[in-house]
Formats: C-alpha cells, sequence, structure tokens
C-alpha cells in the first residue's frame, strides 16, 4: 500500500515522511476523500480552520506543489494528485490505500457471513482489522480531519463488533478475552 490512514500518515510504505503540519492536513484531506475533488474552501478550513490568511490559496498551492514532490520522490506519479478548477484530489490505485483495502476485506466479510462461511468471514475480518496502526491520521490535530477521522474509527470498531459476534458462533470465545480487555480499557 502507498497511504497509509489507518493509524498515523504514511507514505511510500513509510518511505516517505511528510513533516510540515499542513502539508500533512492537506494529504489527509485528500486521502481521506480519495478519487473526489475536495473544494479549495474545505482544505482552507481544514489547515487554518477559523483564521484563514489572506494568502491562504497561494499557501495551499505551495502546499500541494510540494507535496507532489514529495510523491515524486518515492516514484509516485506527480500526477497523483490533480488540480480542478473548484479543487484538489489524489487518484489511487484500489490497493494504493489502507482505508479503501479494509473496506474491501469488511464487505468480503459480510458476503461471508450472508452464505454461512464463519471461518472465511472471520479470516476477512481479521484480515481488515490487522490493517490498523492506531487511531486514524492520528497526531494530525485538525477539527476537520479528526471529524472524518472518527467515521473510520467508529468503523474499525463495528468491524470488531462484527468478527467478535461471529468467532464467538466458532467457539473461539477463550481466543478473544485478551483483545476485548484490551479494546474495552481504551
Amino acid at each position: 500500500m502507498r497511504f497509509g490512514i489507518l493509524g498515523p500518515l504514511r507514505v511510500g510504505g513509510g518511505e516517505a515522511t511528510i513533516t510540515a503540519g499542513r502539508d500533512r492536513t492537506v494529504l489527509a484531506m485528500l486521502l481521506l476523500r480519495a478519487g473526489r475533488v475536495v473544494p479549495v474552501e474545505e482544505l482552507i478550513d481544514a489547515v487554518w480552520e477559523d483564521r484563514p490568511p489572506a494568502t491562504a490559496r497561494t499557501q495551499l498551492q505551495i502546499c500541494v506543489s510540494r507535496l507532489r514532490q514529495r510523491l515524486a520522490a518515492v516514484g509516485l506519479p506527480p500526477e497523483i494528485i490533480v488540480t480542478d478548477p473548484v479543487g484538489y484530489g489524489i487518484r489511487v490505485e484500489p490497493t494504493d490505500l489502507d482505508a479503501e483495502v479494509f473496506g474491501r476485506a469488511v464487505e468480503a466479510g459480510r458476503v461471508a457471513v450472508a452464505d454461512g462461511q464463519a471461518a472465511e468471514a472471520s479470516r476477512h475480518y481479521r484480515s481488515a482489522l490487522a490493517l490498523w496502526r492506531g487511531p486514524t491520521l492520528s497526531g494530525i490535530a485538525s477539527r476537520s480531519v479528526r471529524r472524518r477521522a472518527q467515521t473510520l474509527d467508529e468503523q474499525r470498531l463495528a468491524v470488531l463488533e462484527e468478527c467478535v459476534d461471529v468467532e464467538l458462533r466458532l467457539r473461539r470465545a477463550a481466543d478473544l478475552i485478551d483483545e476485548l480487555t484490551e479494546t474495552v480499557e481504551r
């Protein structure tokens, strides 16, 4: 996977480090809405919240330019970030973003449950849950990012519940005690 948002922001499989706070926020917003255009106003709000400078649009363009350079440095095409009259977007392949891989694995698990294949469902759910490295986009404090990240964190908990339900039907209760205790403590 080229991008990770299910935990701290990860780029290029961990090869690239995006250290500038604004750049991290912009990239996080683009990845949270991968495949769609994020309006300039939303990006400005995510970066500066209630206090955007008069030069916010120009500074946003600079952030995007730096991001393209950093992504190119790890072998990604600069055109992975697209410019649209309304804003910016990021093009990712189905296996490029951990959140997308998570969603497909969860869907496969749900299909297996509907087909009465509990063991297969458990494998898919566990594969999905293994992608998580911590809270979504931890370390990025933007309110806009946090709001959107919270939705993914809630999805993770819902999938864990589905997984536990399946594994209880498979009579794996003893194997779940430590995991559930840790989850409750968090």
